[in-house]
């Protein structure tokens, strides 16, 4: 059974919702990993933000 098969005959949400909804998670997926970089790169320099922190927590909830 491929993807596209289940999506179009077993998936009782519409289309579009299954989409937006994988779109949000691949985006803060995107920016979580952003964000745990420049927090890397940061603890070299010897300080880190306590404003990355904030945007991981908000970036992680949205995921939730």
């Amino acid at each position: 059974m491929s993807i596209l098969h289940f999506l179009s005959h077993e998936a009782q949400a519409p289309r579009a919702t299954i989409l937006t909804m994988a779109g949000i998670s691949g985006a803060t997926n995107i920016l979580m990993i952003v964000l745990v970089n420049s927090a890397a790169e940061q603890v070299g320099v010897g300080a880190i933000q306590a404003q990355l922190l904030a945007l991981y927590l908000v970036a992680f909830g949205i995921y939730v």
